[in-house]
């Protein structure tokens, strides 16, 4: 009985030994087939410095951070080893500490965030590659600035004067590793301080809010009260580009802007006027807000009746001016090449300049009502505004007659005709501002 059991060990224990090699052997062809090292490479646009320290994260297709490594100077290798397959490599630089807040956890979609002042004395840079990782492998990441630049230069002010304060609205708090930035509607205030004759301030970084206008206000504190200068600038603000305002105060602030590249970005050339109020220079923008100020006591709330009109969106830039897209109580069913004379011919209560529904925001516009329109109508109706119609055939004219679209469930944008008759509604965006 001892004999057999021990011939049995002996079986055991040569097999296992015969197997051992073999599957050692296999592992480690494995791991040398299924990762590889990759080396990373950064430089900025036009060779501006890096401020370290700098941080890599290396994202898979799902969208999964899968390595990270901090870098503290230039000097240090930027190496990752990782498994075979596709990636996107991002490279972050300039996060102070006290101004810039990463996420606890990364991932593809979390928000790099500045402090609640919403400005940095740092500027960000950031950028990215995607790669293929199918052996060692080397990838060069360009880094740009994910901010803007803001500096002001104010002279002439009145001498009595003990603070100038600079607001910009509306402005983004974040920016995730997509470099998607928060749709965030804030305000920041930049405090200028006196040097000679002059206010100044910065350079400030913010980031920007993407697809609004940009509102700058000054406010002058006197022995009297405070003072209020405005001028809207009819384009957001851009990344990596800087923006310097020169403004002289006489009788109000005709200012001049420019915003240098500094080896930044493309230079653009900005004009602006400053009048005595910032109700008389809104008055005055042209944008695309079509053209329209209108004056209120109170800001109109998306998806309500205003002053007989159908308020379909309404974004807040700050507490007292929002852009509102209006939509009119009035509709016509006609063939597409009319929609331009009635649409030219067309007021209601002095508001002028209609057009159609933009293809962009009629996907948006059927996306959100089709399916529940009869809700929409039986709020519009009610005060007096001609319903939508969502049958099999009925269709809605966009993008100045080109295009038509439904409301009902399952349709497509798709080219007008010539001989159809189609529903012509007239919209409007303008700027509302509280008196």
């Amino acid at each position: 009985m001892k004999n057999a059991f021990c011939c049995l060990i002996g079986s055991l224990f040569l097999c296992l030994s015969a197997c051992s090699p073999y599957v050692m052997e296999e592992e480690e062809e494995n791991s040398k087939k299924d990762t590889a090292l990759l080396r990373v490479q950064t430089r900025s646009e036009n060779d501006n410095p890096i401020e370290y320290p700098a941080y890599v994260y290396a994202f898979d297709s799902e969208g999964d951070c899968v390595s990270t490594q901090n870098i503290l100077s230039d000097e240090e290798k930027i190496e990752l080893t990782l498994p075979e397959g596709d990636y996107r490599i991002v490279v972050v630089s300039g996060l102070a500490e006290e101004e810039y807040i990463l996420p606890e956890v990364v991932t593809w979609e979390n928000t790099i965030s500045m402090t609640a002042s919403l400005q940095a004395t740092h500027a960000m840079m950031m950028g990215s590659s995607d790669i293929q990782l199918e052996e060692e492998l080397t990838t060069n990441v360009r880094l740009s600035y994910a901010v803007s630049s803001l500096t002001f230069q104010l002279s002439d002010v009145p001498e009595e004067a003990s603070a100038v304060n600079i607001r910009i609205s509306p402005v983004g708090s974040g920016i995730n590793f997509r470099k998607e930035y928060t749709a965030a509607k804030n305000s920041v205030n930049i405090a200028c301080t006196k040097k000679e004759n002059q206010w100044v301030a910065g350079p400030v970084y913010i980031f920007p809010a993407t697809g609004a206008q940009t509102v700058i206000s000054i406010e002058i504190t006197e022995p009297n009260g405070k003072s209020n200068f405005g001028y809207t600038y009819n384009e957001a603000l851009k990344p990596n580009h800087p923006y310097v305002f020169w403004g002289s105060y006489k009788d109000g602030f005709e200012v001049d802007g420019e915003l240098i590249a500094n080896g930044w970005g493309e230079t653009v050339k900005v004009e602006f006027e400053f009048g005595e109020s910032i109700k008389d220079n809104q008055s005055n923008s042209q944008s695309d807000t079509d053209g329209e100020v209108v004056y209120c006591e109170e800001l109109p709330a998306a998806e309500s009746v205003w002053n007989g009109l159908f308020v379909w969106k309404a974004e807040e830039l700050s507490a007292t001016e929002a852009e509102v897209w209006l939509v009119s109580p009035d509709q016509w069913k006609i063939k597409a090449s009319e929609a331009a004379d009635i649409l030219s011919s067309y007021s209601y209560e002095e508001l002028e300049n209609w057009r159609t529904f933009s293809k962009e925001e009629a996907a948006e516009f059927k996306k959100q009502y089709q399916g529940n329109v009869a809700f929409l109508n039986q709020m519009i109706e009610a005060s007096g505004i001609a319903p939508f119609y969502y049958g099999k055939d009925d269709r809605y004219l966009c993008e100045d007659g080109a295009y038509s679209f439904p409301l009902k469930t399952g349709g497509e944008i798709s080219a007008s005709g010539k001989s159809k008759a189609y529903f012509l509604r007239a919209v409007k965006k303008v700027r509302a501002i509280i008196k």
